[in-house]
């Protein structure tokens, strides 16, 4: 009696299969990200083109059967080798738990340089197991590029306000001011600190 109930609810299993894996293909397919999935060994079992393609040439240079060591990529931080056991995906597998975005430079297969951020999360089986994770690669080379050049923009503002000999102030929208150069304090009479917070009115 048991196993005709089984064999009556089998087509709707398979139903709900064929169902989910159709959306995690409309997701790998659709996705702008660069999406890996892993098996417990860190073996990817499954990838979009984004991440083949986010190593160069496509599915032969993308760093395949978990050979992390493949995957040519340094910190930003402090320039180091990112090793095979620091890849999110690796780390999302050992610890059980996702692995916030970090970002890395990493070294295509045709030699040029990207910036990318890695992020992954465990994959759970119906017993709690750990089966595997899902890693996300997002190309943030451009956004780096906008920070690089915001942050040289800030320096060479800085360096001039600092150094002109013209008395210069800035307020926000209140008209209090909020900064003053060395040159306007001397015209002022006034410290930087009892500038700040001053009405230029």
């Amino acid at each position: 009696m048991d196993s005709d109930k089984d064999a009556a609810g089998l087509p709707a299993a398979e139903d709900e299969l064929t169902l989910e894996r159709g959306a995690l293909q409309a997701l790998l397919g659709n996705s702008q990200a660069a999406i890996a999935i892993t098996d417990t060994k860190g073996e990817i079992t499954h990838a979009n083109a984004a991440f083949e393609t986010m190593w160069g040439k496509g599915r032969s240079a993308a760093p395949w059967a978990g050979d992390h060591g493949a995957c040519k990529a340094r910190r930003v931080d402090s320039g180091a080798e990112v090793m095979p056991e620091e890849w999110a995906s690796v780390q999302a597998i050992r610890t059980g738990k996702p692995v916030a975005e970090r970002v890395v430079q990493i070294e295509r297969s045709d030699g040029a340089r990207a910036f990318i951020a890695d992020s992954a999360a465990p994959v759970f089986d119906a017993r709690g197991g750990i089966a595997g994770s899902v890693a996300v690669l997002t190309d943030v080379t451009e956004r780096r590029q906008i920070e690089s050049r915001l942050q040289d923009a800030a320096r060479k503002f800085s360096a001039l306000f600092d150094t002109t000999s013209d008395g210069v102030w800035i307020h926000d929208l209140q008209g209090e001011i909020r900064e003053a150069n060395d040159a306007y304090c001397t015209m002022s009479g006034y410290s930087r600190e009892e500038l700040v917070g001053m009405p230029i009115s």
